[in-house]
Protein backbone atom coordinates (compact mmCIF):
# COMPACT_ATOMS: atom_id res chain seq x y z
CA UNK A 1 0.00 0.00 0.00
CA UNK A 2 1.28 3.40 -0.87
CA UNK A 3 0.09 6.88 -1.73
CA UNK A 4 2.39 6.97 -4.73
CA UNK A 5 1.20 5.57 -8.05
CA UNK A 6 4.85 5.04 -9.02
CA UNK A 7 5.53 2.98 -5.90
CA UNK A 8 2.46 0.86 -6.57
CA UNK A 9 3.52 0.25 -10.16
CA UNK A 10 7.03 -0.71 -9.01
CA UNK A 11 5.61 -3.17 -6.47
CA UNK A 12 3.39 -4.79 -9.11
CA UNK A 13 6.21 -5.08 -11.65
CA UNK A 14 8.60 -6.54 -9.05
CA UNK A 15 6.02 -9.07 -7.87
CA UNK A 16 5.19 -10.13 -11.43
CA UNK A 17 8.88 -10.49 -12.29
CA UNK A 18 9.28 -12.86 -9.36
CA UNK A 19 6.03 -14.75 -9.95
CA UNK A 20 4.49 -13.59 -6.67
CA UNK A 21 0.81 -13.03 -6.07
CA UNK A 22 0.63 -9.61 -4.48
CA UNK A 23 -2.31 -7.27 -4.09
CA UNK A 24 -1.19 -3.65 -4.23
CA UNK A 25 -3.55 -0.95 -3.00
CA UNK A 26 -3.33 2.82 -3.07
CA UNK A 27 -4.09 4.75 0.07
CA UNK A 28 -2.92 6.11 3.35
CA UNK A 29 -1.91 3.45 5.84
CA UNK A 30 -4.89 1.33 6.89
CA UNK A 31 -7.65 3.27 5.09
CA UNK A 32 -8.02 1.01 2.00
CA UNK A 33 -8.04 -2.34 3.82
CA UNK A 34 -11.36 -1.97 5.61
CA UNK A 35 -11.97 -4.83 8.06
CA UNK A 36 -9.32 -7.27 6.79
CA UNK A 37 -7.13 -8.99 9.36
CA UNK A 38 -3.45 -9.87 9.03
CA UNK A 39 -0.95 -12.11 10.79
CA UNK A 40 1.90 -9.75 9.99
CA UNK A 41 2.15 -6.06 9.27
CA UNK A 42 5.38 -4.65 7.90
CA UNK A 43 6.25 -1.11 6.91
CA UNK A 44 9.04 1.07 5.67
CA UNK A 45 7.70 4.47 6.71
CA UNK A 46 9.41 7.81 6.27
CA UNK A 47 11.66 8.43 9.27
CA UNK A 48 13.84 11.47 8.58
CA UNK A 49 13.11 14.57 10.63
CA UNK A 50 11.72 17.22 8.30
CA UNK A 51 11.57 20.98 8.23
CA UNK A 52 7.77 20.98 8.42
CA UNK A 53 5.10 18.71 9.83
CA UNK A 54 3.91 17.53 6.41
CA UNK A 55 5.74 17.63 3.06
CA UNK A 56 3.75 18.79 0.05
CA UNK A 57 1.36 16.34 -1.60
CA UNK A 58 3.52 16.04 -4.73
CA UNK A 59 6.87 16.34 -3.02
CA UNK A 60 9.39 13.51 -3.27
CA UNK A 61 10.21 14.30 0.35
CA UNK A 62 7.03 12.41 1.33
CA UNK A 63 9.08 9.24 0.86
CA UNK A 64 11.50 10.08 3.67
CA UNK A 65 10.40 13.14 5.68
CA UNK A 66 8.40 12.21 8.78
CA UNK A 67 7.51 15.49 10.37
CA UNK A 68 9.27 17.58 12.94
CA UNK A 69 10.00 14.64 15.27
CA UNK A 70 10.51 11.94 12.64
CA UNK A 71 7.54 9.89 13.90
CA UNK A 72 4.51 11.21 12.00
CA UNK A 73 3.78 8.00 10.05
CA UNK A 74 5.35 5.59 12.54
CA UNK A 75 3.01 6.68 15.33
CA UNK A 76 -0.02 6.17 13.05
CA UNK A 77 1.16 2.66 12.17
CA UNK A 78 1.75 1.70 15.80
CA UNK A 79 -1.66 2.98 16.85
CA UNK A 80 -3.40 1.27 13.93
CA UNK A 81 -1.87 -2.17 14.39
CA UNK A 82 -3.65 -2.52 17.72
CA UNK A 83 -7.08 -1.95 16.26
CA UNK A 84 -8.81 -4.48 14.05
CA UNK A 85 -6.12 -5.27 11.50
CA UNK A 86 -3.75 -7.47 13.49
CA UNK A 87 -4.95 -10.92 14.50
CA UNK A 88 -4.41 -12.05 18.08
CA UNK A 89 -0.89 -13.44 18.28
CA UNK A 90 0.18 -11.50 15.18
CA UNK A 91 3.11 -9.14 15.06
Amino acid sequence: MDLSWRAMLAARVNAMARGLRVRVMRGSLFAPIGQEMFDLITANPPYVIGLSQLPGAHSRARAWEAGLDGRRVLDEICAGRRRIWLRVGGC
